[in-house]
């Protein structure tokens, strides 16, 4: 992932509450965990780089 998205997320996140962040990270694993089930090592490497 590129600085400038992450430096999207980063400015996107910082008015969250704890509460707010806690839920979207356990949204984030539950995903993660299902696609590392569905898909190899180079497929997710190549989803993330096709993510813009």
């Amino acid at each position: 992932m590129k600085k400038e998205k992450l430096e999207q997320i980063a400015n996107a996140m910082s008015g969250l509450s704890y509460r707010e962040f806690e839920e979207i990270a356990s949204r984030i694993e539950a995903s993660y965990h299902v696609t590392k089930k569905e898909l190899t090592s180079e497929e997710i490497s190549s989803v993330i780089k096709n993510i813009h």
